[in-house]
C-alpha cells in the first residue's frame, strides 16, 4: 500500500484530534466523581486537589465542599492510627496540619489535646523515674510547641526545681505503704 499525500493528511489529522483529547483530559478540571475515586483509593492527597480545584472553579460546589469535609475527616482518622500507636510526634504535626487548613476541625482539636497530654504524661514518667534531663527536656519541648501545653509543663518544671516527686512516683509510694 502506497501512502498517498491524502492518506498522510488524514492520519496527521486523526493523531492531532487524539492528541488534542488527550491534552484536554489533561487540563480538564476534576469532577467530583474523578476526586471521589481517589478518596476511595486513599489517595488522600490528590483527593483534596482535585476538590479545591472544583471549589476554586465552583465555590458553591456542595459536592466538593463535602469532599473537603471528608478528606478532613481522612486525614484525622490517619493522625489518629498514629496517636493510637504511640507515634505522638507524627500524629501531632498531622492535628496541626489540619488545624491548618480547618481551625475549627473538631477531630483534630480535641485529639491534639490528647497527644499533648501523653506528652505530659511521657514527661512525668521521667520525673518519676528520676531521669530528670529527659524530663526538663519533654517539658520544655511541650512549652515550644505552637500550641503550648497545659499547666503540666509548668508544674512539672517547677517541681523539678523543687525536687518533688512525680505525681506517677507519689502514686507509688502509697502503694507500698499499704
Amino acid at each position: 500500500m502506497r501512502l498517498t499525500p491524502g492518506v498522510f493528511a488524514i492520519l496527521v489529522a486523526v493523531a492531532l484530534v487524539l492528541l488534542t483529547v488527550v491534552w484536554l483530559d489533561s487540563v480538564a478540571p476534576a469532577s467530583c466523581s474523578d476526586a471521589r475515586k481517589s478518596l476511595d483509593h486513599d489517595l488522600t492527597a490528590q483527593a483534596e486537589k482535585d476538590f479545591l480545584s472544583i471549589l476554586a472553579e465552583e465555590p458553591d460546589s456542595e459536592c466538593a465542599a463535602n469532599g473537603i469535609d471528608e478528606v478532613v475527616k481522612q486525614k484525622c482518622a490517619d493522625a489518629n492510627d498514629q496517636l493510637e500507636n504511640g507515634l505522638l510526634a507524627e500524629a501531632e504535626k498531622a492535628y496541626l496540619a489540619v488545624l491548618a487548613e480547618r481551625p475549627a476541625a473538631p477531630c483534630a482539636r480535641a485529639r491534639l489535646w490528647r497527644v499533648i497530654t501523653r506528652r505530659c504524661q511521657v514527661a512525668d514518667r521521667f520525673r518519676a523515674a528520676e531521669a530528670v534531663d529527659e524530663a526538663k527536656k519533654a517539658y520544655l519541648a511541650l512549652l515550644e510547641r505552637p500550641r503550648p501545653g497545659p499547666g503540666c509543663a509548668l508544674r512539672g518544671l517547677a517541681a523539678l526545681q523543687k525536687d518533688e516527686p512525680s505525681p506517677a512516683a507519689q502514686v507509688d509510694q502509697r502503694e507500698v505503704q499499704r
